[in-house]
């Protein structure tokens, strides 16, 4: 995102939580909503990615319904390039964290889960947090490494409604997944 440029956000509200910064640009997650935020927490991987030598970031939102309730919205990139005991300690230092949160959730994300060991760890990690995996429309539009998708929706406490990947190679080298929930 450029720092000092209009963007296309005016009517939403959002957080970003950056892992590079350039003279010009802003490079990580960003979470725009309709609702205000009521906290913000962004976190940072404590190892970095060999060759590109760059930490991935994680943006955890809360967000009030009429009723009071919370919604904590998780925006996470996932770490690569290291090795499964490393990639296992990242996805245990994030459950600790969103382990506090209850109520609804939904987590969203480019988890690099490529391998077996990935795939077994981030399901042990949903299944602590009793979350459920969004089945995908248009599936083979996520993006895939060695056959196996690496972006999901995770979520508790809502109903969905639909989860749809969208063609598209205007926003990055993953296309956008586009989820409707309902409360429960």
């Amino acid at each position: 995102m450029p720092k000092h440029q209009p963007h296309e956000l005016k009517t939403f509200s959002y957080a970003m939580a950056a892992n590079i910064e350039t003279r010009g640009h802003l490079y990580g997650l960003l979470t725009a909503s309709h609702l205000g935020f009521d906290t913000i927490h962004t976190a940072l991987t404590h190892q970095k990615e060999f060759m590109v030598s760059t930490k991935k970031s994680t943006l955890v939102s809360t967000h009030s319904f009429s009723d009071g309730k919370s919604l904590h919205l998780v925006n996470m990139h996932g770490i690569n390039f290291v090795s499964s005991r490393v990639f296992n300690k990242e996805l245990e230092k994030m459950g600790l964290l969103l382990s506090s949160c209850t109520g609804a959730m939904i987590i969203g994300g480019d988890f690099n889960n490529w391998s077996k060991k990935r795939i077994k760890a981030l399901n042990d990690f949903r299944k602590e947090l009793s979350l459920e995996q969004a089945d995908i429309e248009e599936g083979h539009h996520i993006k895939q490494v060695f056959s196996k998708p690496i972006d999901h929706i995770f979520y508790r406490g809502l109903k969905l409604i639909k989860a749809e990947a969208i063609d598209t190679k205007k926003v990055s080298d993953h296309n956008p997944i586009y989820a409707t929930f309902q409360r429960v």
